[in-house]
């Protein structure tokens, strides 16, 4: 049977290795958006610039990458969440980082959709959805990984009864 420390020991190694990954997909939107609202235009609703030329992203393109980050970062998020649930910290605090999470994953694909459809202006609307969603991702592993580091026993809302201080 694992103890409190093992698991969040676990969690530990976790953390580092998403943060990994989603650093990489920040790298991949740098490299094709340069995270700017031109960029952010260009990419999903085409330019037509002569020295690279971009093709606006057809309705199945837009299912899928919705489709994908959408599922992604939901579980991504929720999983953190879970986390940040058994951390040592503010309740209000925990609610408003997880309620910002998916308020931007919901902002962020909405966003996309109307860069596209509707007008090249909602590429700040995208920006600043992203940039939220970024700061409360790096927010959340920074204070999970705090916790992790200066947890001495299970957290006070874990019932101590049969559980081994670690």
């Amino acid at each position: 049977m694992s103890t409190i420390g093992e698991v969040w020991h676990y969690a530990w190694a976790f953390l580092v290795v998403l943060t990994l990954g989603y650093s990489s997909g920040l790298a991949y939107v740098f490299a094709t958006t340069r995270m700017a609202p031109r960029g952010i235009g260009a990419h999903y609703a085409g330019s037509p610039d002569e020295r690279e030329m971009k093709f606006p992203k057809s309705p199945i393109e837009l299912i899928q990458t919705t489709h994908n980050h959408v599922l992604s970062l939901s579980l991504l998020f929720g999983t953190l969440g879970a986390l940040l649930l058994a951390a040592r910290m503010s309740s209000r605090l925990r609610r408003a980082l997880i309620i910002e999470s998916f308020a931007a994953i919901v902002t962020t694909f909405s966003s996309l959709w109307l860069v596209r459809y509707v007008s090249r202006a909602f590429a700040w609307l995208l920006l600043a959805s992203g940039i939220a969603m970024a700061l409360s991702f790096y927010a959340i592993v920074g204070l999970l990984l705090v916790e992790v580091w200066g947890r001495r026993g299970p957290s006070p809302q874990v019932p101590r009864k049969g559980v081994e201080n670690c």
